[in-house]
């Protein structure tokens, strides 16, 4: 059977295990899906509820900013 490893409340791993042993390292069993999407890595328990994690977008460099402001990015950019 499968189960997530659970710490601070984040699915950290996931797991296949024998019921006994997953209950004695406190492990809960994996749902696969939620609301047809697939638990994984990253996602919250609170112990009842089954959260996907918050998508996030990555962070612009300051140069990035420059580049996209004045038009240029690294595939329009030369070098001298």
């Amino acid at each position: 059977m499968k189960y997530a490893i659970i710490q601070n409340n984040i699915v950290v791993n996931i797991a296949e295990a024998e019921p006994e042993f997953a209950a004695q390292m406190g492990w809960i069993t994996y749902p696969e899906y939620i609301n047809n999407q697939v638990v994984g890595i990253g996602w919250q328990y609170d112990g009842v509820n089954w959260t996907p994690p918050a998508e996030t977008t990555p962070e612009t460099t300051p140069e990035e900013t420059q580049q996209i402001s004045q038009g240029t990015t690294d595939e329009t950019a030369t070098t001298n």
